[in-house]
This record gives structure tokens, sequence and C-alpha cells, in this order.
């Protein structure tokens, strides 16, 4: 599974990483909103997890931009 990180700090970002390699998924992180949304066809992530709020959006903001990209 490819898992997108987005905004997360490195404080957390190393916490996911570890729990999401230990279970074998692939991540990329991305430091805000507009790259990953710009990224979001390429990478085809199964999971995204995005901390709020972003440098440049808000989290809600970044959702419903991703589903919008999505539909």
């Amino acid at each position: 599974m490819k898992a997108l990180l987005v905004g997360v700090g490195d404080e957390w970002a190393s916490i996911v990483a570890r729990v999401l390699g230990t279970r074998g998924h692939q991540q990329v992180s991305l430091a805000d909103g507009l790259s990953a949304l710009d990224s979001l066809a390429n990478i085809g992530p199964a999971l995204i997890v995005v901390e709020d709020p972003l440098p440049d959006m808000g989290a809600a903001d970044f959702c419903r931009r991703a589903r919008q990209l999505a539909a």
C-alpha cells in the first residue's frame, strides 16, 4: 500500500513512517498541500495522513480538493 504523508512534522513523521514501514507500506512525504495535490495522481496513495494546519492551507481544504481530484 502507498501512503502519502502531507505536512507531517519530523517528530510525527518518524513514528508514522516506522509504523507503516513495519507493515511494508511505501511512503511519500510532502511538506505542503499544493505539492501533494499536484502529486496525487502520480502517487495514487491508498492512505493519506494530513497534519492540520498545513503551511499553505487547512487540512479540511486539502481533503476537499483531493476528493474533487479523485471524482
